[in-house]
């Protein structure tokens, strides 16, 4: 297991819960914030026996310093082999990638101990769900504010309106009109959007049956013209042809004779 950096804000010392602690539970809560299993969701796998190698306490005085932690709602050992730190995440200034990491380590826990959290902890503790509840609401939080940070740097990710505006009037061959208006247009558009409008350049122009009634650029992007569903417009009929028996192009056509004249 790699190194880990715990920093313990010197605020951990004047707490009312930490100042009221022995000096055995102060070494105990301590360990459970800055040991090397604790992870950044506050929700580790651990033994009793490890918590004892690593600190120097006997067994009973970490099993009676655990059973004061949950009445406290400051930890919960669930299991016999599962830590939980429910106010951990509400005190983590974390950046995205940490947000990110957060709800992978959630989702990697056993299926068990998940719907137990989701449940708010009812079949888990004997105390009530609030503690749990804070929990999920910080991975909540989480995760709206990774969705909202993903749609801001699309915004920085947003493709070159000279692509689009290039290549609709090499396709259309429509002047090259009404540019600033066009413009706003794109800018309106969602990075996903802007592609779109790119790729159905060519379904949007070869749908039409009649290219004199193609749109602007301008008028294409507003009316998002990119979201219809497009059908290639149908060949003209060439003469001598049956439509009843297809066309030429489909290679089944048949071509009608005139009678032969005596």
């Amino acid at each position: 297991m790699s190194d880990k950096l715990r920093s313990v804000n010197t605020r951990f010392w004047n707490d009312p819960f930490v100042e009221d602690l022995t000096p055995s539970e102060k070494l105990l809560f301590l360990y459970l914030l800055t040991n090397p299993q604790a992870n950044l969701l506050g929700i580790y796998e651990i033994t009793i026996k490890r918590i004892c190698y690593d600190t120097g306490l006997t067994k009973e005085t970490v099993t009676n310093g655990l059973k004061r932690f949950e009445t406290s709602r400051k930890a919960y050992f669930i299991n016999c082999n599962y830590m939980i730190l429910p106010n951990w995440l509400k005190n983590q200034r974390l950046n995205r990638n940490m947000k990110v990491a957060v709800s992978k380590e959630f989702n990697s826990l056993p299926n068990e101990l998940k719907n137990n959290i989701l449940r708010n902890g009812y079949n888990t503790v004997s105390n009530d769900s609030e503690s749990f509840e804070m929990v999920m609401e910080c991975l909540d939080k989480y995760e709206i504010e990774i969705e909202d940070e993903i749609e801001d740097e699309d915004e920085g990710k947003k493709i070159e309106f000279s692509l689009f505006w290039d290549l609709y009037h090499s396709i259309t061959a429509l002047k090259k009109t009404d540019n600033d208006a066009t413009l706003k247009y794109w800018k309106k558009l969602s990075l996903k959007d802007q592609q779109k409008a790119i790729d159905n350049i060519h379904p949007y122009f070869d749908s039409l049956n009649d290219k004199k009634y193609c749109k602007k650029a301008r008028t294409y992007l507003a009316d998002k013209n990119f979201n219809d569903e497009f059908i290639a417009a149908k060949p003209a009929r060439k003469e001598g042809y049956d439509p009843h028996y297809g066309t030429e192009d489909e290679g089944w056509g048949v071509k009608i004779e005139e009678p032969a004249r005596d």
